[in-house]
């Protein structure tokens, strides 16, 4: 798969076999018609033309003479150029042919289908506005930022943070809510921002209060957010974030 953003690269490699034991197989030749969103990326190998030298790209390979179980392959860099293209597929055939017999014609074409669809790479980042805090009743922000860094929108950008033993929520802003009982601990608060553009980000901030319902109120808070997104993401170690306050005596 690649994504559907403009001036994506990738190949395709095409690889021609005499599969015969003990006959040449002379003047092989393959046939490929690039898909139209295709077009070619540098120079083509040796013995590889285009013959519409246009859109869409014909190509033709000539292998010559192929000994009995010789292998011989091309590889033909390309660009998927339209930046309009969305989630789908590119599916692509060539074709080889000889000027010698062939017995077997149903292993002379091969297609390959390459998926479309965006990309995106979205983080958080979550801090405290307090370098510290004290138990209980004190009341503090955790602030959390997320970005996407593309190349495509992200969609359906969602933020789940589970609050963690000891912290009440005071506050919350449009487009998050708590979980199905606020009441009870750990509260679980689920964050959307819709759809995120390349190279947006976008920050919420949640207001909390400390209680004594801790067994142990020296250990300090640890607070991790999580983001996800529908769109397609290949680096998902970016995905959370924890934030660790000092609990410190009023």
């Amino acid at each position: 798969s690649v994504p559907g953003t403009a001036d994506t690269n990738f190949s395709y490699t095409i690889t021609v076999k005499n599969n015969d034991t003990t006959d040449t197989a002379g003047s092989v030749v393959v046939t490929d018609t690039l898909p139209g969103e295709l077009v070619l990326n540098g120079a083509l190998p040796g013995n590889c033309v285009d013959t519409d030298a246009g859109a869409p790209v014909v190509l033709r390979c000539t292998f010559g003479t192929l000994d009995p179980g010789e292998v011989n392959s091309v590889t033909i860099n390309v660009t998927a150029n339209d930046a309009a293209i969305s989630d789908g597929a590119i599916d692509n055939t060539a074709q080889v042919t000889s000027s010698t017999a062939d017995p077997d014609l149903t292993n002379n074409t091969s297609s390959a289908r390459v998926l479309i669809r965006p990309l995106a790479n979205v983080s958080i980042d979550k801090e405290a506005d307090q370098a510290s805090v004290t138990v209980p009743g004190d009341t503090f922000r955790y602030v959390l930022r997320v970005t996407n860094a593309g190349p495509s929108p992200a969609a359906n950008v969602t933020v789940v943070d589970t609050l963690p033993e000891g912290l009440e929520v005071v506050a919350l802003p449009a487009g998050c809510t708590n979980d199905a009982d606020p009441t009870a601990e750990p509260d679980t608060i689920t964050c959307t921002f819709g759809t995120l553009a390349a190279g947006a980000s976008a920050s919420i901030s949640i207001d909390v209060i400390t209680d004594a319902s801790r067994a142990d109120d020296t250990l300090p808070y640890v607070n991790t957010a999580r983001v996800t997104t529908s769109t397609y993401e290949q680096n998902t170690a970016n995905n959370s974030d924890t934030e660790t306050t000092p609990v410190v005596s009023a």
